[in-house]
């Protein structure tokens, strides 16, 4: 009895929900997905300081992090393209035999940025590793225009779903009317890759620094409710 009543709060909701379609309807899904190459490289970056004196720290980050953002425009990479954030200036505490000490200040800062052009990696990759205090934290594979793609993919869905619905009406004999719902169930497409594993991987298949974006899968899926033409 207790199973009856769960399966009862399960489908309930299911059939309150399709109760306000007092006419003859079906309901259908549709799924879409479109494959893009991707055309941007995301560059996540991080400079940290470290230095006995508040004075000291402040100085040494400013000129840290000016040299990173001088060789970024010397680049040719314009302001809109570049990033910073995540600004700090703390004490630097560590833990020794169990024990919190302070060691001096430390200074953070995180800088972000994008390419295009990704036969420029290792040029980006090589004179990074040279600046003071600077860690790459993450290069991503991205897609410029990912927004019109989705919602490009999100029409294709919705036009397979009309289809399904044409398809199952028209085996029993029954015309597809109007829309009585459309509602979006997911939309999403795959993390991006790191492209310094890409990199890493090409060079053990064949000594060079090249990368690959591959292909990116970007999907949705909606559920829609058409009104059909009783027989």
């Amino acid at each position: 009895m207790r199973y009856l009543i769960q399966l009862l709060l399960i489908f309930l909701p299911l059939s309150l929900c399709y109760a306000e379609f007092n006419v003859p309807h079906v309901v259908v899904f549709g799924t879409a997905e479109t494959e893009v190459i991707p055309d941007e490289l995301h560059w996540n970056l991080s400079v940290k300081t470290l230095s006995g004196t508040v004075v000291e720290v402040s100085k040494n980050h400013s000129d840290d992090v000016s040299s990173v953002l001088n060789y970024l425009k010397e680049s040719g990479l314009t302001t809109d393209n570049v990033k910073t954030s995540r600004m700090q200036l703390n004490e630097n505490v560590v833990y020794r035999n169990k024990s919190r000490l302070k060691e001096g200040y430390f200074a953070f800062t995180s800088i972000s940025f994008k390419t295009t052009e990704f036969h420029d990696y290792l040029k980006y990759w090589k004179q990074l590793a040279n600046f003071n205090n600077l860690t790459i934290n993450s290069v991503s594979f991205a897609i410029s225009n990912r927004i019109i793609i989705q919602n490009e993919t999100r029409i294709i869905a919705v036009k397979k779903a009309k289809e399904k619905a044409v398809s199952l009406a028209g085996a029993l004999g029954a015309q597809v009317l109007e829309p009585l719902l459309i509602e979006e169930i997911d939309s999403f497409s795959r993390a991006p890759r790191n492209a310094v594993f890409s990199m890493e991987q090409s060079r053990v298949r064949n000594d060079e620094g090249s990368i690959s974006p591959g292909q990116e899968i970007v999907r949705a899926r909606v559920k829609t409710v058409f009104r059909i033409s009783e027989r």
